[in-house]
């Protein structure tokens, strides 16, 4: 039994040594979310990458990119980053679920102003949290999770005051102010 148990094998490896038109085969072992470091196929734009994915351009305004996976449970990592679409995003997972290419670490030095009159975008929020927040309705665009790890203290300006995380503040349609006392927010 043992010698015909050896014997197949022998036969199968001498089988498939002898398959001339035998080629490389591709096999998987992982694939990451993201479509790799390197990101995905090459595209020229959305159109060219799968559903869910997007094409993240190598530069702003370039012609060329790769297609990335649209991320869709973003943890509240705080990690801001800048888009190409000047909206300042929470982490790259925000980002790049809003479809949205890499313009730098960081908020975005210029961001996207908005007010009532001039809103975001759909996936982003006019973010008010500036010193002087209470006493105007401007502020510049951001990309947040519905709730985030405590950057600080907030509260609304409007009555009754309640105390928020920056998450909360940038989400809310009304003016907030960042508390310098715990008096206002423990």
């Amino acid at each position: 039994m043992k010698n015909a148990s050896l014997l197949l094998a022998l036969l199968a490896l001498l089988a498939l040594l002898a398959c001339v038109s035998c080629g490389p085969v591709d096999v998987v072992i992982a694939t990451l979310p993201d479509g790799g470091i390197l990101g995905g196929p090459p595209c020229g734009s959305d159109t060219d990458c799968r559903n869910n994915d997007f094409c993240e351009f190598e530069s702003c305004g370039g012609a060329r990119g790769h297609c990335v996976n649209r991320q869709g449970f973003c943890p509240p990592l705080d990690s801001p980053e800048c888009g190409c679409d000047n909206v300042t995003y929470f982490n790259s997972c925000e980002r790049r679920a809003a479809g949205a290419s890499f313009l730098a670490a960081g908020p975005c030095s210029s961001g996207r102003a908005c007010s009532p009159r001039a809103p975001c975008p759909a996936h982003s929020f006019c973010n008010r949290t500036a010193a002087t927040a209470c006493s105007g309705d401007t502020g510049v665009c951001w990309s947040v999770p519905p709730s985030c790890p405590t950057v600080g203290a907030f509260y609304t300006c409007d009555l009754p005051i309640t105390c928020v995380d920056f998450c909360q503040a940038v989400r809310t349609t009304g003016n907030v102010r960042q508390s310098s006392t715990a008096s206002v927010c423990p």
